[in-house]
């Protein structure tokens, strides 16, 4: 029941359709509208840690996001995290001992941004065992050297295990409980598991993430060469028209609408690209009336 005259103010999760039917003596009339919710344009979920989880205070960060974008930049407390495809991981985030807040920041090539956090208490008692891999992202076939850091943490020698996940098997080979070398085959964002044992006989584990991406062939070296020169040409063709600062602009709009540069900063000078989220470019934008 509602007031003849007025309003209700109404909070849908979903796209709604709202009747409203006044009655009397001559009968029925009915009016109807429809709100259509539409969903976040950048959505983040962190799925590691767990928010009000008790962790060491080295922690590993990992999610994923929601957006139609063509590449997202992610920092998590302000450091640089990867991106692949719609999952972002950040290894070895270090925490200060007690209460810490972890802070997700996105920013995509819409310049929609999100934020998500969590909250944790870091315990200086739990094991801190950091794995750390030569390059977190690299290009099939990918070989890598892992090395464990167990920060004073007293093992049972020959407990160490390795395992990981993928889409193919990882050729894992071991050369102490500590020292690994890791071959992948298969492009995929891959968890890697450690778990070793303790005196006591109880077990302990980390893990960390790799994102391995599909062989760079020549052909892609084509692509990424005409890639930049389309930017060029579009910086050229701006000038010809308008200043060099709006130039400028024009040229790093173009950028973020392509697909293949998963980082776009503009300085005074250049654009700094990260292509395929591998291969660091910079393109210089220069001053026609500057020597």
């Amino acid at each position: 029941s509602v007031a003849a005259a007025g309003s209700v103010e109404v909070s849908p999760q979903q796209s709604t359709t709202y009747t409203i039917t006044a009655s009397n003596s001559g009968g029925d009339s009915s009016a109807e509208t429809t709100v259509t919710v539409l969903p976040p344009p950048l959505k983040i979920t962190i799925q590691e840690p767990e928010n009000l989880a008790t962790v060491a205070t080295t922690i590993n960060v990992r999610g994923s996001l929601a957006t139609e974008a063509t590449y997202i930049n992610v920092a998590v407390n302000g450091q640089r995290a990867w991106v692949e495809g719609k999952s972002f991981f950040y290894n070895n985030l270090q925490l200060s001992a007690g209460d810490n807040e972890i802070t997700v920041l996105a920013v995509d090539s819409e310049q929609n941004q999100a934020r998500a956090s969590v909250n944790v208490f870091a315990d200086e008692a739990q094991p801190r065992i950091e794995l750390e891999l030569d390059d977190p992202i690299g290009f099939a076939p990918f070989n890598s050297a892992l090395k464990v850091k167990l920060n004073g943490l007293a093992i049972s020698p020959d407990t160490a295990q390795l395992e990981s996940s993928g889409p193919a098997d990882t050729e894992i080979v071991k050369n102490s409980d500590t020292d690994f070398q890791l071959t992948f085959t298969s492009p995929s964002l891959y968890q890697i598991y450690y778990t070793v044992t303790v005196g006591d006989g109880s077990s302990h584990h980390a893990t960390t993430s790799i994102a391995i991406k599909a062989p760079f062939t020549s052909e892609d070296w084509q692509a990424l060469q005409a890639s930049v020169a389309a930017l060029e040409e579009v910086y050229q063709t701006e000038l010809a028209s308008s200043d060099m600062e709006s130039a400028r602009q024009q040229v790093l709009a173009a950028a973020r609408e392509s697909g293949d540069f998963s980082s776009v900063t503009l300085s005074d000078s250049a654009l700094c690209l990260i292509y395929k989220a591998l291969i660091p470019i910079i393109l210089d934008l220069p001053n026609p009336s500057e020597p």
